[in-house]
């Protein structure tokens, strides 16, 4: 018996229909089983005082001079290379910056006047990494607190450089002792709530420096 044109078409119809319903429901599935997980960063802008702040207080650099970390790395890669060693006069620990409108000391003319021949090319490293220090500690995930600011300052930078200091080795994640943690910092300047932070306030607190004033 021949089918019918109408029983065709119907039969046809009815399974384009329910293919198109199959596509629609597997897009709109996978849609919904894969939604974008948003994570707080917590870094709002800086006020009009943060700003005058920073411009009264912090160095706009103009050169920075080197320092006993950077002779060693700069020699570390010249061994690599078969050079002899630079003996060159360094910057103390924090006086490397130089700033807009300082007088120069006599270290940078010294350091500038070297051989700069030495200084250049394939004699220095052409890139170094901090996170591969001893002193400075593993990657943390912040969550859903919006700490980003007490992070980046007082867990990385701040405990990099006492670990540095006092030649901590901050990379055992399983020992805290010689951490700065970002959830002592973020409390004192987030006006108490989870709503962010700005970079100067962790180091000022209104003028009162939290990580260098209180101490750690």
């Amino acid at each position: 018996m021949k089918p019918r044109a109408g029983n065709f078409l119907n039969s046809h119809g009815l399974a384009a229909t329910c293919l198109l319903a199959l596509c629609w429901s597997e897009a709109t599935g996978a849609q919904e089983a894969a939604p974008v997980a948003l994570q707080a960063t917590g870094l709002r802008p800086p006020t009009p005082v943060e700003r005058d702040w920073m411009d009264q207080h912090m160095k706009k650099t103009k050169k920075a001079n080197l320092n006993k970390l950077g002779l060693e790395r700069v020699n570390h890669h010249r061994q690599e290379k078969g050079l002899a060693p630079l003996d060159l006069p360094v910057a103390p620990d924090g006086e490397e910056v130089v700033a807009e409108g300082a007088i120069e000391a006599g270290l940078s003319t010294i350091v500038s006047a070297a051989q700069p021949q030495q200084l250049v090319g394939g004699a220095l490293p052409a890139a170094v990494d901090n996170s591969t220090l001893p002193s400075f500690p593993s990657v943390r995930n912040q969550g859903s607190i919006g700490s980003c600011a007490s992070f980046s300052t007082t867990y990385y930078a701040a405990t990099h450089m006492l670990g540095l200091a006092r030649g901590f080795n901050n990379k055992n994640d399983a020992d805290n002792s010689t951490k700065l943690s970002p959830k002592w910092t973020y409390p004192m300047v987030n006006g108490g709530q989870d709503s962010g932070s700005w970079f100067s306030p962790t180091c000022t607190n209104k003028a009162g420096r939290i990580i260098f004033g209180r101490g750690s």
